[in-house]
């Protein structure tokens, strides 16, 4: 919810204009009020009664074009007649083709059913008993516990197909375009030892001699020529064509293929899914990606699949999706195993979709939706999972389980819905898990409270604290910078823990000239200082910090500092060791008037750090010969311990 609104002058009213979305599961009746800080809720409003219609089940929301269950033999359906043909020298049928049931129904409508291809002369396939008139149910299998149908040449030559062309699919939206999933349940045969086998899963392609081929199609090809059983393997195909990647109206399938120990293939159930995003695709088996995504298209961007829709030019004829068989180079490439589940989606499933719908097999596959109160992650059908407590599922066939809105809780596991809290009392958070939390909105989480920027919102039972953050002081409502804490923050140019001058950030936080600043590694915020000026110049400022951290401006620094230190050199000359170490002067001569060692060392001995006076000396004797000169500053270099 949400919005504005204006206060009729001395009425002290406030109306709020505002919208939320509400996902019903009942029959119900919607009740609302009104809070901010610091004002009275609001009288509670109730809606009318609301009837919910039942809505349609579709296991992925929309996002399907076909979803074939062929593990349930008992829902297929439809009928196949026609007269037998008899042609000399060309068809010679001895009966009339009859099959019923022919298909297996889709779970969802836009691709219709997926029938059987039944040969347009059965005199042709030795394997085809018209006698027997051979149905969909007559190629169904069970192999490891799981039904399917078994392509095997016999009552499927010719493999299963949809009864609209490609290039109908195309025309009104059904097929997917901009993405694309594939998404099989299949038991493969194994070749004999020493030969090799393959075959087309299922496609919706055209690929012959001179044309670079349009759709896409998935394969296997198995090899058992190696002596041992761990050494043969297989290879997964998926082809794919773009219209970015098209060649003057020839096509262009880009072709990614995986190559696998047989053993994890063959003769058992396996879960394949083919993917392309938009620019990548990409091979599943059991779950795992198979290999590394591949561009589906050499530059660009690739764009929409571009289908083998009739051009008379390179597609002369309609093309048609088959299921266990695909047709290249005018060869048709069979499938030998059995078929379980097929879907066909608009969109490229995620990692963790393909990773739930492997382990679908642990329930024999049955399409079966989520209970209220539960919910599975492969688009909420079995295997099924409880909803936690402060989450809740209303209606069946739920893919997550949805938090518990504010002023609501699920104490139990498996709610179909949430308690409201008495009074109409919001709770702090999404999810609430017991009446104990119906204590007040947590202001914090919303745009009411009234903290500052750089202050942190601590919620309490029904209200909330504002606390100024590192860097900061004052009351929450109001915070200021404290420079010099160590902690550089906003308003900030440096800060280095402290408030002295000449020592690259001053009193105020800014950057002294001639220095530069930068946050030091693991210090919280606070900032190294560097001078960049010339040896002589940057140890006047030092001078000057040793001065200002005594308590003493930085008035006249350079001349104090001078003072200092031709006082030290005449020490240094008469051997009186001060600072705890003897100091070498270079090349120096000592005014001849004598000086108060007592007073010097009560004065400026006192005011100056025995070592940087040391360091500072070495620097400056040995780039300048007189004292008198030091104003000058220097090229040598500071020799500092």
């Amino acid at each position: 919810g949400g919005g504005g609104g204006g206060d009729t002058e001395g009425s002290g009213q406030h109306t709020a204009y505002g919208a939320v979305h509400l996902v019903l599961g009942n029959t119900s009746v919607v009740t609302a009020l009104c809070e901010a800080v610091g004002v009275l809720s609001s009288g509670v409003a109730s809606s009318g009664t609301i009837t919910v219609e039942p809505v349609a089940y579709n296991p992925t929301w929309g996002e399907t074009a076909g979803f074939w269950n062929l593990t349930n033999a008992g829902a297929f359906r439809g009928v196949y007649a026609r007269e037998r043909r008899a042609v000399q020298g060309r068809c010679e049928e001895t009966y009339a083709t009859r099959v019923s049931p022919v298909g297996a129904p889709g779970l969802v409508t836009p691709l219709g059913d997926l029938d059987i291809a039944v040969p347009a002369c059965t005199a042709e396939y030795p394997g085809w008993d018209a006698s027997a008139q051979p149905t969909l149910s007559h190629a169904v299998a069970v192999r490891d516990g799981v039904s399917g149908v078994v392509f095997d040449g016999a009552v499927l030559p010719l493999g299963m197909q949809l009864k609209d062309t490609v290039g109908d699919l195309v025309s009104q939206r059904r097929l997917p375009r901009a993405k694309l999933s594939v998404e099989l349940w299949v038991n493969l045969d194994a070749p004999a030892p020493g030969a090799r086998s393959g075959g087309g899963l299922v496609g919706a392609v055209l690929r012959s001699p001179g044309f670079l081929g349009k759709g896409w199609y998935l394969a296997y090809e198995m090899d058992a020529s190696a002596d041992m059983a761990v050494q043969r393997t297989a290879t997964l195909v998926f082809a794919l064509a773009t219209v970015g990647g098209d060649q003057e109206g020839r096509g262009g399938l880009v072709e990614l293929r995986t190559s696998l120990p047989l053993l994890s293939l063959a003769n058992q159930w396996a879960h394949i899914v083919a993917t392309y995003d938009g620019t990548h695709i990409a091979l599943y088996l059991n779950g795992e990606l198979a290999a590394d995504p591949l561009r589906a298209c050499v530059a660009g961007a690739c764009g929409d699949v571009a289908y083998p829709v009739p051009d008379g030019v390179y597609v002369q004829s309609e093309v048609r999706v088959t299921v266990g068989v695909v047709k290249l180079h005018l060869e048709d490439l069979n499938m030998r195993g059995s078929l379980a589940l097929l879907r066909i989606l608009h969109s490229a499933l995620s990692p963790a979709q393909v990773a739930a719908g492997a382990t679908r097999l642990a329930i024999g596959l049955r399409v079966e939706r989520c209970t209220p109160g539960s919910a599975g992650a492969y688009e909420g059908l079995a295997p099924c999972a409880e909803c936690a407590p402060g989450t809740f599922t209303s209606l069946a066939g739920e893919a997550t389980c949805v938090a518990c809105a504010a002023g609501f809780f699920a104490s139990n596991a498996g709610s179909v819905l949430c308690a409201q809290c008495e009074g109409g009392v919001l709770t702090p958070h999404l999810g609430a898990t017991s009446a104990d939390q119906c204590t007040g909105p947590d202001w914090c989480a919303t745009a009411f409270h009234n903290c500052h920027f750089a202050a942190v919102c601590i919620p309490t039972a029904g209200s909330f604290e504002c606390a100024c953050g590192s860097g900061y002081v004052g009351d929450g409502t109001g915070c200021e910078v404290v420079c010099g804490d160590g902690a550089r923050v906003e308003g900030e140019d440096c800060d280095d823990g402290d408030v002295f001058p000449s020592d690259g950030c001053n009193a105020s936080c800014r950057v002294e000239p001639g220095f530069e600043c930068a946050p030091i590694a693991g210090a919280g915020g606070r900032d190294a200082c560097a001078c960049k000026l010339s040896d002589g110049e940057c140890c006047v400022r030092s001078y000057g910090r040793c001065l200002a951290e005594r308590g003493r401006e930085c008035q006249g620094c350079f001349e104090d500092f001078s003072d200092c230190l031709k006082s030290l050199y005449v020490f240094a000359r008469t051997e009186i060791n001060i600072w705890g170490a003897p100091v070498e002067v270079l090349d120096y001569n000592p005014p001849a008037a004598e000086v108060d060692a007592v007073a010097w060392a009560n004065t400026e001995g006192a005011l100056c750090d025995p070592a940087l006076l040391k360091a500072c000396n070495i620097g400056f004797s040995a780039c300048e010969r007189h004292a008198e000169s030091l104003g000058g500053g220097g090229g040598g270099s500071a020799v500092g311990r």
